[in-house]
């Protein structure tokens, strides 16, 4: 917990607000502007988040639309029971879910199968507003997304560097892709964010980054996300060949290897040399679908305005 006392003083405010008796029993660790804490009261366990800033909350406001129209189709999501302003952001007050995250490792197949099926369930149920795929094209090529950060490859090292210009020749010249557009794209499928009993699936957490587009982006980002699980990869490729076009498969994995490789430069450098080990292989294997990906004897990547 915060040594400040902040946490103790949202979760009075938050049992004055809704008459609960929750106490702290956990925290989760914090990103840089948002935190989490394991709460228990009368009424059982829930999950409190708070963020930091007015355009935190309003994505929260956006989770919980997200949320509640993949609930109506049977979708295991977290309920947002509250989404409250708070100081300068605000707080959620969720249900929690069961399970651990998945690890895609001793149950891979089990789980990869359920969560392809999951997948299948955020088609047609969008209710945010869409700019895709424009969002991703815009991402590869300046980034600002939160996700990618371009220049951090760019400075980080030659190697870094050239995979950059490789990954935005190949973005620019898949520019006009894009699949569905009234999707539910959650844009941060990590196994952390999908929780397991054992071979189960029991849900998917955190989509506070979710937008409207092509639910296939986010069979692409598992598949890059855990690449070096044999096991797992096969399958996700597989279904991504058979729901999204080349072109459009080409331009979801550039955003995504950015999104990887420089995040992991920005955040957690532990994970730089096997996000850079990893893109080569993954662009093999676009390269064997007929797109070119190779940015030598290229001229500079031109985007569409």
């Amino acid at each position: 917990m915060r040594a400040d006392g902040t946490d103790e003083r949202l979760l009075r405010e938050v049992n004055e607000r809704h008459g609960t008796d929750f106490h702290i029993r956990r925290e989760f660790p914090a990103t840089v502007n948002s935190g989490a804490l394991l709460v228990e009261g009368s009424d059982g366990e829930r999950i409190l988040k708070w963020v930091a800033t007015a355009r935190s909350l309003q994505a929260q406001r956006n989770a919980q639309r997200v949320t509640r129209a993949l609930a109506a189709k049977g979708y295991p999501v977290p309920k947002y029971e509250h989404v409250e302003p708070y100081g300068d952001g605000g707080y959620v007050l969720m249900t929690k879910l069961p399970g651990e995250p998945a690890e895609f490792r001793e149950h891979a197949l089990a789980q990869t199968e359920r969560v392809l099926r999951l997948n299948a369930l955020q088609y047609r149920a969008g209710v945010l507003t869409s700019t895709w795929p424009a969002e991703i094209v815009r991402g590869v090529r300046e980034g600002g997304d939160g996700y990618c950060h371009p220049e951090a490859m760019r400075a980080q090292s030659p190697r870094a560097a050239a995979l950059l210009d490789t990954l935005q020749q190949l973005g620019a010249e898949n520019a006009a892709a894009g699949g569905p557009t009234d999707g539910v794209v959650h844009k941060d499928l990590n196994p952390g964010n999908v929780l397991a009993v054992g071979a189960h699936v029991t849900g998917v957490v955190d989509w506070e980054n979710s937008t409207s587009g092509d639910p296939a982006y986010d069979v692409a980002y598992l598949w890059f996300c855990i690449y070096d699980h044999e096991d797992c990869r096969g399958p996700l490729w597989r279904h991504l060949l058979g729901v999204a076009e080349p072109s459009t498969i080409a331009l979801y994995a550039a955003h995504i290897i950015i999104g990887f490789v420089s995040g992991a430069i920005a955040h957690d450098p532990e994970w730089i040399d096997r996000r850079l080990d990893a893109a080569p292989r993954a662009l093999a294997d676009i390269a064997a679908l007929g797109i070119g990906v190779d940015a030598r004897q290229r001229s500079a990547p031109r985007f569409p305005e």
